[in-house]
């Protein structure tokens, strides 16, 4: 449902079901070695799809074509999540890994949004653009008694700080991006800028009373620049990845972190020219 409040101006309303079929590998009836990790993968065959009930309201003002400010609200309600767990994650030998669903979860959450063109500040601005993309979030799933039990069992004295719920796998509780561009037709110039970071979210759910899994928080920066050469000819530049931020996973215990695994993916540069034939 869409109310406009004005040529420029409207309040959106939404309301939608999805579903996540598991797939097949997380289903199959069998176990197999992953080398790079180290630890067993065994399917499921139990695993039920995921329902997924969306509710979203959001604001939005279209200032100048091209231009944007939003603000959104979003509630998630999940109905049989699937999650990847770690079962003997405290075991000497190898542990295994699988797939299981969790009872329900929900997430709700703020977005703000804005995209505004710079030739308000000077003229010689005018190709230039910002925007930027922040998300709060705060996502829930109840921690099944057995697990509490056990935790409660390996360390008494944290009995009284145990919470009974944990995040929902993958959800992040913030999520920043913002860009800045610049786009000049008549030189046939384009540039852009992008960084982007997420916080801690939690990986790997285990079954015992170790830690879960979480990944760390990294930031993201990317660099692109195209340029016209002739009518029909253009250059290319990118630069992906340029931070190369260390990818964490880790067990925290007492505010300690104990890395679980650790890998850097690399920078990814690439040169380019293309010519378009229409």
């Amino acid at each position: 449902v869409i109310y406009k409040l004005g040529n420029e101006m409207n309040v959106r309303l939404a309301y939608g079901r999805t579903l996540a079929r598991p797939t097949l590998r997380e289903m199959a009836p069998y176990s197999n070695f992953e080398f790079v990790n180290d630890y067993q993968f065994t399917g499921n065959p139990q695993l039920q799809r995921s329902l997924i009930d969306n509710y979203d309201i959001r604001w939005e003002w279209f200032e100048r074509p091209g231009e944007i400010y939003a603000v959104s609200g979003f509630y998630k309600r999940f109905t049989d999540p699937i999650e990847r767990t770690i079962i003997g994650a405290s075991s000497a030998d190898n542990p295994e890994v699988t797939y299981v669903n969790v009872d329900k979860g929900t997430v709700v959450g703020l977005e703000f949004e804005a995209r505004k063109q710079l030739d308000f500040i000077h003229s010689r601005l005018s190709g230039f653009q910002l925007g930027f993309n922040l998300s709060l979030v705060r996502s829930e799933v109840d921690i099944p008694q057995e697990k509490l039990d056990k935790i409660i069992e390996r360390d008494p004295e944290r009995s009284e700080f145990t919470e009974n719920t944990r995040p929902l796998q993958g959800q992040s509780p913030y999520l920043f991006n913002i860009d800045l561009g610049y786009n000049n037709y008549k030189t046939g110039t384009a540039a852009d800028i992008q960084y982007n970071i997420f916080g801690d979210r939690l990986s790997e759910v285990t079954s015992d009373a170790t830690p879960d899994v979480y990944e760390k928080s990294r930031g993201m920066l990317n660099f692109t620049v195209s340029q016209r050469l002739y009518a029909r000819l253009s250059f290319k530049f990118r630069a992906k990845n340029i931070l190369d931020s260390a990818i964490q996973f880790v067990h925290t215990y007492k505010d300690v972190d104990y890395i679980r695994k650790e890998y850097k993916m690399g920078r990814e540069i690439s040169l380019g020219l293309s010519y378009d034939i229409n």
